[in-house]
């Protein structure tokens, strides 16, 4: 499960755990920050199920941001703030 929050500035990844329920004791949540690669207002966030990626959308420049799991197969930002993740992007604004 991925949310995006646009006070904090970051998407976040809810891992239901090993018995593979939400809000139990073995829940994994996990961010990343959107602002490292440029978005500093995501207001909306897909997960492509055959590419693997998330497309994240940018409300103030009208980006939308392809993000792809690094080597390490997970979402945790780019290289700048320790993470491997791989972001592209383009204008949304022509759309």
């Amino acid at each position: 499960f991925f949310a995006d929050d646009t006070g904090t500035k970051s998407v976040y990844e809810l891992n239901p755990g090993t018995d593979g329920r939400y809000n139990t004791s073995d829940d994994i949540l996990t961010s990343f920050k959107t602002s490292a690669f440029g978005s500093s207002d995501p207001e909306g966030i897909t997960y492509d199920t055959n590419r693997g990626v998330l497309y994240v959308a940018d409300g103030t420049t009208q980006t939308i941001y392809t993000v792809a799991p690094g080597p390490n197969g997970s979402f945790d930002g780019v290289a700048s703030t320790g993470g491997d993740d791989i972001v592209t992007s383009f204008s949304a604004r022509s759309l």
